[in-house]
């Protein structure tokens, strides 16, 4: 039933979009984040976490836990968007990784990225979830920011429907790739 649904959901959108496209002759394109903007961090009410070991800094609204101190290599941002350097392409996993759906490169802030889209199972315990990904590779390192479909600790039963990723924490995995700066 869920599969009609988004194929119903698709179909009335592409027939949307034909109407529209008939109806004007402009063209529409889209990207994968919006530009930087810039305006303070103050003024949209937002702190910035820097990387001391990994030479980077994010910016994310105030009030949002942060896991991980100045030189950790993972930080958890609101117990659903993981950041993780490693020196290993994460396109290229070693044993059992996640499942990748979609790789493309993109353009996102200032810098250029891969967006990997797929899911990951229930191998070492995992609640089967969909994710959203970014890597920024930066001297030798990988760079990865993953939006969760779950919260890290919100366990479900191995059997469940995965669905997409919710759009506010897609929203904010976006804003906060879009920040990214390296000081290194």
């Amino acid at each position: 039933m869920n599969i009609f649904k988004r194929l119903s959901f698709l179909i009335v959108l592409m027939c949307a979009a034909c109407n529209l496209s008939q109806q004007t002759d402009a063209t529409v394109t889209s990207t994968a984040a919006p530009a930087p903007v810039d305006t303070p961090a103050a003024e949209l009410n937002l702190t910035t976490y820097t990387n001391t070991a990994y030479g980077y800094t994010i910016q994310y609204p105030v009030g949002l836990e942060l896991e991980g101190s100045a030189d950790s290599q993972f930080v958890w941002l609101d117990r659903q968007i993981y950041i993780v350097v490693n020196e290993v392409d994460p396109e290229k996993p070693m044993g059992d990784g996640p499942v990748i759906d979609i790789a493309q490169d993109t353009m996102i802030g200032t810098n250029t990225a891969r967006y990997l889209g797929g899911y990951i199972g229930a191998v070492g315990g995992n609640t089967p979830q969909r994710y959203d990904s970014f890597v920024i590779a930066h001297n030798n390192l990988y760079y990865q920011f993953i939006a969760y479909e779950l919260k890290r600790d919100d366990v479900q039963p191995i059997d469940r429907t995965m669905a997409a990723v919710p759009a506010a924490e897609a929203e904010l995995l976006q804003q906060i790739v879009t920040s990214v700066r390296f000081t290194s």
